[in-house]
């Protein structure tokens, strides 16, 4: 993201530069150095390749950082900052944004009746059907354990609400556990 707070971009730099500095010195404590670092920037270090060279290097991090491993969709990190770009850019166009909060209710209940297996697998399942739901240009974040943001850039309150209605509906038939008091708040 181009609009990310000033301490965090700061940060993200100088863990690219230390990434890509790593990459060069190579050898076989790169990718664990590179863990290192991007660990003690705070970031999620996922799928770090030690045999990749600098800009593919601080490309995986930068991806890890923005991405929830789980569901590969946007974490937190990446909502905020979108969500920040998106209201500046949105206001200075005049433009409409919608903006969704979806939270898996009794989620909890899930993992301890049927394990965190069963409650993971229910939060992919969200996520894809999400993606199915959502239009292409949406931005669909995981921002917490069992919550979901969306992001619809150009909708009206009452485009939103009447999408929102249409996606939760087809969201609660898709992620329907028999048995489960498992539903989806807006």
């Amino acid at each position: 993201p181009s609009h990310r707070p000033h301490a965090d971009a700061q940060a993200l730099d100088r863990l690219e530069d230390v990434a890509a500095r790593i990459a060069v010195i190579g050898g076989g404590y790169a990718g664990c150095a590179a863990a290192v670092a991007a660990s003690l920037a705070g970031a999620t270090v996922v799928g770090i390749n030690p045999t990749r060279r600098g800009a593919e290097l601080a490309h995986d991090l930068r991806r890890a950082a923005f991405t929830d491993s789980l569901t590969e969709l946007g974490n937190r990190r990446s909502f905020e900052e979108e969500l920040a770009a998106q209201v500046t850019a949105a206001g200075a166009v005049r433009r409409p944004l919608a903006l969704a909060i979806l939270d898996v209710d009794e989620f909890k209940a899930v993992n301890d009746t049927w394990g965190h297996e069963r409650g993971d697998a229910l939060l992919r399942l969200l996520a894809e059907s999400l993606r199915d739901q959502c239009r292409e240009r949406d931005r669909l974040f995981r921002i917490g354990g069992d919550e979901f943001a969306v992001l619809g850039s150009g909708l009206t309150l009452n485009q939103a609400e009447s999408r929102l209605r249409a996606v939760t509906a087809k969201l609660a038939t898709a992620t329907a556990i028999p048995g489960a008091a498992a539903g989806i708040t807006v």
